[in-house]
């Protein structure tokens, strides 16, 4: 296997440097060293270069959520970090209204309708100034993601080559970077003083590996979504075995396994099925690729049924795994035991969801938060718990909200879909199914922020590779028609012979 001319290895590796660099004046610095991001981002901006906008972008949304035992935030960097992205939305906001967007950004403006609605649900909602400020902040971010994504696919400057290896570089970092960080429990396991968990009882885990990010349930879905991008792009644009992309991607399940998210592991599985589903659907691909990718799929999934119906330990660790409880003691595998832990929060959101089932209670507020003033940023940046999306956009947009929402996910899936933005709407409904684990959509300053960047990234992928392929096209045509005016100036008729 030979890696494959796609991508740039010496722009992956440039860009592996560049993110080491900025990480490691974090470190010195105690988190002060996110400036440097700001300062290129800014000089990126005035100089109007594409490429390296799009990967400082990514950069500091990649800071948000690495492992805080490696890199220290303080210092000032996340009233860094949320100014800088700030400026981004107002910038791209401009562009998105100065330039006309490609067909596949187009269906994720719909958001915006969305946006609208929680204006006036949160008006009358718990706390309207932090529902104002939280939306705010959303739909800056969320804008300048499509902004970015519209201005990667459609620039004729940008290299597809350079995009892929910015791409790889960021699941190189938390993939490869997390499967370094195996032999150093002390960085890469979460140590209960650390994150408050005296309470709870992590003897009942068999492992809370966290890696590169921040939290063991923020490897699992950031690991989720980067296997999906991943599987996609190897699908649809290397096809073929390329070895970078095989290792990331044999690497993802024992990662999200080290865990213990159940969450990121069900979004894994689903995710890889939904890619292969779309690639087994989906016109232009060769009969010979689809039977090798068909072939060693099968392989794998018969060698898992096998090992899991006859080696009983494998068995014992599936169900420890479902449970996140030792197997053994009595209790059964069901899906009332699985789902136990989420189903306070449901009935908590379905219950404040009857005090206004029309247009909810506004935007990421919960009840508590009626009273409580608007001090510091941390107020509307914060995350807030609420089980999973289906359930929470109830108790916060109502039916009105709900049913707004849940036409903008399927509209941007099916679109993408009949565009053959294939990579884009695998993204969408990876990032669906970690929402019903929990609900991240809207915590732009944690991982719901990676989560919709690499949306846009697959999307951005998605454009760049028709893009090639158009251009591909034509350049044969243009071949063809040469070929056939240089055989009629021989006075030989086309196609002889």
């Amino acid at each position: 296997m030979s890696l494959s001319p796609l991508y740039d290895r010496k722009h992956l590796v440039k860009s592996l440097l560049w993110i080491c660099i900025v990480l490691g004046l974090m470190k010195v610095t105690g988190g002060a060293g996110f400036a440097i991001v700001v300062l290129m981002v800014l000089y990126s901006t005035l100089s109007q270069k594409t490429e390296a906008m799009f990967f400082w972008l990514l950069v500091s949304v990649v800071a948000i959520i690495v492992n805080p035992q490696l890199i220290p935030k303080g210092g000032g960097f996340s009233l860094m970090q949320r100014g800088l992205m700030v400026f981004l939305g107002f910038v791209m906001a401009v562009r998105v209204m100065a330039y006309p967007l490609h067909s596949v950004i187009r269906p994720y403006t719909g958001m915006i309708f969305y946006v609208l609605f929680m204006i006036m649900s949160s008006a009358q909602g718990w706390n309207p100034k932090i529902s104002f400020l939280k939306l705010l902040l959303f739909t800056l971010i969320y804008f300048a993601y499509v902004g970015m994504s519209n201005q990667v696919g459609i620039n004729p400057q940008v290299s597809s080559r350079r995009i892929r290896s910015v791409m790889l570089s960021m699941a190189t970092l938390f993939i490869c970077g997390s499967m370094m960080l195996l032999p150093f429990p002390g960085i890469s396991q979460m140590q209960a003083v650390t994150y408050g968990l005296e309470s709870i009882d992590l003897s009942q885990y068999s492992s809370l590996f966290m890696g590169m990010t921040s939290h063991s349930q923020c490897l699992g879905p950031v690991v989720s979504v980067l296997s999906v991008i991943l599987l996609g792009d190897l699908l649809f644009s290397i096809k073929k075995a390329d070895p970078l992309y095989m290792f990331m991607l044999c690497c993802c399940p024992y990662l999200i396994y080290l865990t213990s998210s159940r969450t990121g592991m069900g979004a894994y599985i689903l995710g890889q099925m939904f890619v292969l589903w779309v690639f087994m659907n989906a016109r232009g691909q060769g009969r010979r690729w689809k039977s090798r990718v068909m072939t060693f799929v099968m392989t794998v999934l018969t060698s898992l049924l096998v090992v899991s119906a006859f080696i009983p330990s494998v068995q014992e660790r599936a169900a420890a795994f479902l449970l996140k409880s030792s197997y053994g003691d009595g209790q059964k595998v069901t899906a009332e035991a699985v789902t136990s832990t989420r189903k306070g929060k449901i009935y908590e959101a379905l219950h404040n969801f009857k005090k206004s089932p029309l247009i909810g209670n506004g935007f990421q507020v919960v009840a508590e938060m009626k009273k409580q003033k608007t001090e510091g940023l941390s107020i509307f940046s914060a995350p807030i718990e609420k089980g999973v999306w289906v359930t929470a956009v109830l108790e916060e947009g109502g039916v009105i909200g709900w049913v707004i929402f849940v036409v903008f996910l399927l509209v941007c899936i099916v679109k993408s879909l009949k565009c053959r933005a294939y990579i884009g709407a695998s993204c969408l409904f990876v990032c669906m199914m970690t929402n019903l684990g929990e609900f991240t959509f809207f915590s732009m300053s944690y991982s719901g922020g990676f989560m919709w960047a690499m949306v846009f990234v697959g999307l951005a992928l998605d454009i760049r590779k028709m893009k090639d392929e158009n251009e591909a096209m034509q350049r044969e045509m243009m071949q063809r028609q040469m070929e056939m005016e240089m055989m009629q100036a021989e006075g030989e008729p086309p196609f002889a012979g």
